[in-house]
């Protein structure tokens, strides 16, 4: 481990014993990297989720690695470690299947953008080459992604996939990117995807199918006013406000009512989407004494909801409520043992 600065050494131990009878190909992609990219490599190994640890090979990291910073070194403006490693150098972007793409993306994206000259030129340019080049094809795959090189061989994909897709071609250039989602609107089926890029350390969005709409952060609520409850950035990054208007829900927890104490409530709250309601935030569990009252808020972009609150997952509370925008909607949860039928919510439709 001389190789690796000691402040390193804990998470790449950690990588390294989670590979299982993979790691000696982490610890070779660790030995022969370019000593001025062995950064890249220790940030790149620590982040890879199990599956990668499990499969990855020396020659595939040291290919993502080596073309990753001769795209940075490229650029014709400077980007932050921090930027580069966490949103230019992994390769993977979504739950697609990993094949490897960087350098045939390099390939085919380099010769398009080099005489731009900023990262807005560079991401006009892909995006048009999206819109042009690659079709959404909804019913393909359903909701999953597939893997970039496999969008690029075919000219098609689903919507999730062309997302994916937008973000490896960027990547593949140097631009910072990542994608982000709504997981469900509140007045039609389903949700979307799209992309934001980094210019001048400012994250702008693009929508891989409508150029004309590069860093327009409005346009998503005037196609779905009132219907946009929450927006992720990765994995958990909340960024709702940059895209919507948003108030607040105080929850307050009428414990009067309750006949024990030492209790946890599950809270959580919900749209009706595609015909049922769709739960959009994370359950809330928030424990409680008989002699206490206990509230807490949570931010949501403008529109109508249902909130449901459970004990030991038995239905005690059920409400609808609407946030506006820059205001605080208040609701009081008085616990009320319900019994699970299949039309409970219609009444909440």
């Amino acid at each position: 481990m001389g190789l690796i600065p000691p402040a390193d050494t804990g998470k790449v131990v950690k990588a390294l014993r989670h590979a299982g009878a993979n790691w000696p190909e982490l610890a070779k992609a660790l030995t022969l990297v370019k000593p001025e990219y062995r950064p890249g490599m220790i940030a790149l190994i620590s982040a890879l989720r199990s599956v990668d640890l499990f499969s990855s090979t020396a020659e595939v990291l040291l290919q993502e690695v080596d073309y990753a910073y001769k795209a940075r070194q490229e650029l014709p403006w400077q980007i932050t470690k921090g930027e580069f490693e966490k949103y230019v150098l992994p390769f993977r972007i979504s739950s697609e299947w990993f094949i490897p793409w960087r350098v045939e993306f390099y390939e085919q994206f380099r010769p398009l953008v080099k005489d731009a000259s900023t990262a807005v030129e560079m991401a006009k340019i892909v995006n048009k080459w999206v819109k042009d080049n690659i079709q959404v094809r909804p019913c393909w795959g359903g909701r999953w992604p597939y893997a970039p090189i496999l969008t690029l061989r075919g000219k098609a994909g689903n919507q999730v996939s062309v997302t994916v897709f937008t973000v490896a071609a960027l990547r593949s250039v140097g631009i910072p990117s990542r994608i982000l989602r709504v997981d469900f609107f509140g007045d039609s089926p389903g949700g979307t995807t799209w992309v934001e890029f980094l210019s001048d350390h400012r994250w702008l969005p693009l929508y891989p199918h409508a150029p004309a709409n590069l860093g327009d952060f409005g346009k998503l609520t005037r196609e779905h006013p009132r219907a946009i409850p929450l927006v992720y950035a990765g994995r958990k990054e909340n960024v709702t406000a940059h895209y919507t208007p948003m108030g607040t829900l105080k929850a307050v927890i009428d414990t009067n009512s309750l006949s024990e104490s030492g209790k946890s409530i599950d809270f959580s709250v919900g749209v009706f989407n595609d015909g049922s309601w769709r739960t959009v935030t994370d359950r809330i569990g928030f424990s409680f004494t008989a002699d206490t009252t206990g509230s807490f808020q949570i931010r949501l972009g403008v529109g109508d909801y249902l909130a449901e609150a459970e004990i030991d997952k038995y239905l005690i509370f059920l409400k609808r409520f609407t946030i506006e925008a820059d205001k605080t909607t208040v609701i009081k949860i008085k616990p009320k043992r319900w019994e699970y039928t299949e039309d409970i919510y219609d009444s909440y439709r």
